[in-house]
């Protein structure tokens, strides 16, 4: 995890939460990692990260900012605390020309920038008015709404296999993975009827 950086964190942290399993990134760094100095540390990567991917994103979408950062590349006067952004023009370059570069920052997962935060019934499946799942009668129970999984990949640009899909459940957790394995067997069944595209 630490390793990791740039979009390329972004990334693993995505896979980890759309394995289709208990393991999330989240259970990892607040169940599983019980030393806390660890899990500090780890942290802090994750938020080092995140700063300098947000920071990047914004930034170097201006194009005034890459105006400037390219005069003062040239005329060698860009501050210390900028440089980061003069070596991401230098990778933009170096991936053209197709040579090696360091961690990217551009944004290229785009999955990882938009969580998706969703319900189960009556969201993304009618509930068949079953209460206290929900009240929608207009399709029979299990139903998935049409449109809604096309309406979640568009949401992510597209995305297929790594999303950042967030299921909630109202549902009590029961010790152990037995409620947590029937609603990723349901999900399952999303992904391989209705195109649902990434695992919550």
């Amino acid at each position: 995890l630490l390793s990791a950086e740039g979009d390329d964190l972004s990334s693993l942290k995505s896979m980890q939460d759309a394995s289709g399993d208990v393991h999330s990134i989240h259970k990892l760094m607040f169940q599983d990692v019980t030393n806390v100095s660890i899990r500090d540390r780890v942290l802090k990567h994750f938020l080092t990260e995140g700063l300098a991917q947000v920071a990047h994103r914004a930034l170097m979408s201006s194009d005034h900012f890459r105006e400037l950062l390219q005069l003062g590349s040239e005329r060698n006067c860009v501050p210390e605390q900028l440089t980061f952004f003069q070596e991401a023009l230098e990778d933009e370059e170096l991936e053209l020309t197709g040579n090696e570069r360091r961690p990217s920052y551009l944004g290229q997962c785009g999955h990882s920038w938009l969580k998706i935060i969703t319900d189960m019934d009556d969201t993304l499946q009618c509930s068949g008015g079953r209460w206290p799942a929900g009240i929608d009668e207009r399709y029979s129970r299990h139903t998935t709404y049409p449109g809604v999984t096309a309406f979640y990949r568009e949401l992510q640009g597209g995305a297929l296999g790594i999303g950042q899909l967030v299921a909630l459940s109202a549902r009590p957790h029961i010790v152990g993975e037995l409620m947590e394995s029937g609603i990723f067997k349901k999900l399952n069944k999303v992904i391989k009827e209705n195109g649902l595209h990434a695992m919550p």
